[in-house]
C-alpha cells in the first residue's frame, strides 16, 4: 500500500469513527419522533454532513441512508419514522465499518 492509499484509509477510519458517534447522536435525538428547539437544527447539519462526507469517502449506503433522514426531518418528520431513518444510518455506518475481505 502506497503512502497516499494508507492516508486515505487512516481518512475513512476516522470518518467512520465520527460518523458512528454522529449517528448514535441522532438516534438519539429523533428517538421520540421531530426533533423541536436546538436540536432540530444540529440534526439536519448531523445528517446532512453524513451524506456529503459518507459518498466523498466512498460510503453510498451511509450518504443514502443520511440523506432519507435529513429529507424526512426537513418534511418536518411528518411522513416519515425518523426513529426507522436514523436506525437504518447507524446500521448503514456499522456496515461500513465491518471489516471487509483482505485484497491484495
Amino acid at each position: 500500500m502506497s503512502g497516499r492509499e494508507a492516508r486515505l484509509q487512516a481518512l475513512r477510519r476516522e470518518f467512520l469513527a465520527e460518523a458512528r458517534s454522529e449517528a448514535e447522536e441522532l438516534e438519539r435525538l429523533v428517538a421520540r419522533g421531530a426533533p423541536a428547539g436546538d436540536a432540530a437544527p444540529r440534526c439536519r447539519k448531523l445528517a446532512h454532513d453524513l451524506r456529503g462526507s459518507g459518498g466523498s469517502y466512498g460510503f453510498p449506503a451511509v450518504s443514502a441512508a443520511a440523506a432519507a433522514l435529513e429529507e424526512g426531518l426537513a418534511s418536518g418528520g411528518g411522513a416519515a419514522d425518523l426513529p426507522a431513518l436514523a436506525r437504518a444510518l447507524r446500521a448503514a455506518v456499522e456496515a461500513a465499518r465491518a471489516p471487509g475481505p483482505v485484497t491484495s
